[in-house]
This record gives C-alpha cells, sequence and structure tokens, in this order.
C-alpha cells in the first residue's frame, strides 16, 4: 500500500450522486481487488468475466457500455449496493470521485476526478462532505487498490528530474495545498503564489507583459470575484499533479498566467470546478511557455521549425522567435519580437498556441484511472 496524500484542500469538495446522471457509470469502466470484492461478484454476476479487460497484482478491471455500467439501474441506483450492500462495491467505485493519482517516490497524490460535478463547500466541512481527507483516506486503504506495482504498471509513477527528491516535492505540493486552503474566503490567487517568487516586482513585471500579450483582464482584487476565486483556490492543488516537475522559478508565474485565462473564459458565466479545471488544463501549454519570462530559451529551442507552422505570417513569427532564441535573447523578449508582424489577437493566440505545442513544453501524460 502506498503512502497517500491529498492535493486538494480537506472538506471542500462535495457531491451527491442523486443530483447527478451518473456520469461515471457511463463507459469508464470500473475494478477492485479479487481478494476484497471481484471474486464474489464474479461468482453473482459469472458473465462478467466476459467484460474483463485488465489484470494485475490482484487487481482487476472490467469494461462497461458508454450508455450504462451493467449494474446502473433507471433510478441511477447501482444495483451491487441496492442488492449486496456498500462493502461489495468494486473499489474504484467506492472511491470515485477521488481516484486520479500521480505517485511520487512510494506516495500517491491523490486528486478528484472532475468528471463528477463537485460543488466547493465553504466554509470547509471536513465531518460532513464527501471531499473528507480521514474518509478519503479509509476508503483507499479498504479499497487495497493504490500500490506502487500497479501505479508503475500504468504509467503513474513520476520520473523525477535530476537532483529533485520525492520528499521536497511533497512537502512543497503540501506547502501550495495548505496556502490555498488558508486563502479560502480571505484572499487572492495572486497573493498565494506570490509566496512562492522571491521577487515579486520582477513576478509583477513578467505578468504584465504576458497579460498585454494575451489582452487578459485584471487580476481580482480581495474581495471581487470571490466565488471564482475560492473555486481557482481549491482546483489548483489538483491541476499541479500534473505538472510537478515544473521547475519552481516557472509554476508562479504559469498559474497566475492560468488564472487570468481563467477569468477571461468564464466571465459570461459562473464556473463550476468542472470549468475551472477544464480552462486550466487547456492553457497549460501556452502559460508554461510564457512562464519562461526573462529566463533565457533552453538550447534545444533553437532548432524549432518555422515551416511547421501554417500561414506566412505564423511562419515569418516563427522564424523570428527562433533567431532571438538562438541568440540567448529571454523567452519573453522573443515572443514580442515574434509577435510584432501579427496584428490579430486571435491570430497571436493561435501561433502561441502552436509554438508550445511545437517546443513540446508540457511532459507526456499518463493515462487517466
Amino acid at each position: 500500500m502506498l503512502n497517500l496524500q491529498m492535493a486538494f484542500p480537506d472538506g471542500v469538495f462535495h457531491y451527491a450522486c442523486s443530483e447527478c446522471d451518473a456520469l461515471c457509470c457511463r463507459g469508464h469502466g470500473f475494478g477492485g481487488r479479487l481478494e476484497r470484492e471481484m471474486s464474489s461478484l464474479v461468482q453473482l454476476y459469472p458473465s462478467l468475466r466476459l467484460a474483463l479487460v485488465e489484470h494485475s497484482s490482484g487487481g482487476v478491471s472490467f469494461h462497461n457500455p458508454a450508455r450504462s455500467c451493467y449494474f446502473l439501474e433507471d433510478d441511477r441506483q447501482c444495483r451491487i449496493q441496492r442488492d449486496h450492500g456498500y462493502d461489495l462495491k468494486p473499489g474504484v467505485c467506492v472511491l470515485f470521485p477521488f481516484t486520479n493519482f500521480r505517485v511520487v517516490g512510494t506516495t500517491a497524490l491523490i486528486r478528484p476526478h472532475f468528471l463528477c460535478p463537485l460543488r466547493v463547500v465553504l466554509p470547509a466541512d471536513p465531518a460532513s462532505v464527501e471531499g473528507s481527507h480521514a474518509k478519503i483516506l479509509e476508503a483507499a486503504e479498504a479499497s487495497g487498490l493504490l500500490n506502487l506495482d500497479d501505479a508503475e504498471a500504468a504509467g503513474l509513477a513520476l520520473r523525477l528530474p535530476r537532483g529533485v527528491r520525492p520528499e521536497a516535492l511533497l512537502q512543497r505540493e503540501a506547502r501550495v495545498r495548505d496556502a490555498c486552503a488558508e486563502a479560502l474566503r480571505r484572499t487572492t490567487m495572486l497573493e498565494v503564489l506570490s509566496r512562492f517568487v522571491p521577487d515579486r516586482t520582477a513576478f509583477d513585471e513578467s505578468y504584465r507583459r504576458c497579460s498585454a500579450l494575451l489582452d487578459l483582464p485584471e487580476e481580482t482584487r480581495a474581495g471581487d470575484g470571490r466565488e471564482l476565486e475560492d473555486t481557482l483556490l481549491a482546483v489548483l492543488p489538483g491541476h499541479r499533479v500534473d505538472h510537478l516537475t515544473v521547475p519552481d522559478s516557472l509554476w508562479p508565474l504559469m498559474h497566475r498566467v492560468q488564472a487570468g485565462i481563467v477569468r477571461a473564459c468564464t466571465s459570461l458565466r459562473r464556473a463550476a470546478p468542472q470549468d475551472v479545471y477544464s480552462v486550466l488544463e487547456a492553457s497549460a501549454g501556452l502559460a508554461r511557455l510564457l512562464a519562461w519570462g526573462s529566463s533565457a530559451a533552453p538550447v534545444h529551442w533553437a532548432k524549432l521549425k518555422p515551416g511547421a507552422f501554417t500561414g506566412a505570417e505564423r511562419t515569418f513569427a516563427a522564424f523570428r522567435f527562433q533567431r532571438a532564441a538562438a541568440a540567448g535573447k529571454p523567452v519573453l523578449d522573443a515572443i514580442e519580437n515574434a509577435l510584432a508582424e501579427i496584428g490579430s489577437p486571435l491570430e497571436r493566440v493561435v501561433f502561441l498556441r502552436n509554438l508550445a505545442e511545437e517546443l513540446q513544453v508540457l511532459e507526456p501524460r499518463p493515462r487517466a484511472r
């Protein structure tokens, strides 16, 4: 059994299955441990064995149809739980939505799966909500699902850069999580991120330039846009689980840019946690590119192939960026130089997204569990 660490504030996420259209029970499969519940389920439902898709270290996974799980009733309740009790439900179903994790050393960093229509509850109430750390730890230990062999087989064990110790990374993530938790209902994402930068003036100047490139809205001040700010604070620690190897010199600005994009993209409607998470994920590459700020471009960026870009305007912009990167110019200088000939705000974003993709600024992600 792996050690477990939560990558979200305690007691702020809640869900009610009765309010959902059973999204998790439609085409995503399910699984558990043979010694816990799955052997009994196969005995009770012999045809289930034909839906087997994976078996490893005592764990098994089964396919289920996109329209509905084999055990999903018309009233959206689980037949297994109704007929045989909660303890016989597959372990993945018991843990969901807290089944999304990466392994650092011998510790699983657990975050919510945002397929579930979670809502943020404030003030935090660990005694009542489903997103209670204590409740999730108890369910995870009972399930027996989180073990190192299965995590490595699934590609969920994180390969750390040279010189980065698992203990130090986990401590940093706990500090980020706790800082976000303390800021709920009190202060802003900017104030949280500012705790992790050595030079606030340089941090502000880099963001000003990024904001100008993307025409981002003004940042939230304490008391303004409180609901969205709290949702950002609740969701960010979990989003970070896919970006743990982003250097300390980059990630505060990366997340500040992402928060600006979230505010812009959600300005026309109320933003639920799933909305915020999806925008954070979609903006990660663009934001990480800009987060290089005043740092010199990595040497291999000079090998960018302008011919990979479509259209004369973007190709010429890529050529200008390549020349500036090869000359050792700071990344934001190189980007501003490249964008000098692109006037359309839409074309600027298209170019920057293409540039982030061509430079492969994000690491490959494991498949979700």
